[in-house]
């Protein structure tokens, strides 16, 4: 996820991260100029409808999560399990490395990679 970092504006030669977010953000219907293309009733239900999802995950995250801490503390979990279950017969044990990172660009104004070995 190093390329993270040096994604570019509009125009810019997309990074495999770029390219599956902006995939993943067409197939939810988010920000996708083809929602032009439909009757007004259409996409103003399915506008309705994405932002009553969003506020039902939100709702949900607060309830499980009523630490602001814990979501760290689930990563931390998530990444230790992976390690231990990635780990081949007869290779040797290496540390369970788990790196947390925030950044910006111009592309993408804010976001959060969590990587782990």
């Amino acid at each position: 996820l190093d390329g993270v970092d040096g994604l570019g504006g509009k125009g810019a030669t997309k990074s495999p991260e770029e390219a599956f977010i902006l995939e993943l953000r067409r197939r939810r219907l988010v920000d996708d100029d083809s929602l032009a293309d439909l009757p007004t009733h259409v996409s103003d239900g399915i506008a309705r409808l994405s932002k009553s999802l969003c506020a039902a995950v939100e709702r949900l995250a607060s309830d499980l999560y009523e630490s602001e801490c814990h979501f760290v503390y689930e990563l931390v979990q998530n990444a230790d399990d992976a390690h231990a279950r990635a780990r081949p017969v007869g290779v040797a044990k290496a540390d369970p490395a788990l790196s947390l990172r925030l950044g910006s660009t111009t592309a993408w104004p804010t976001y959060f990679v969590s990587d782990n070995n």
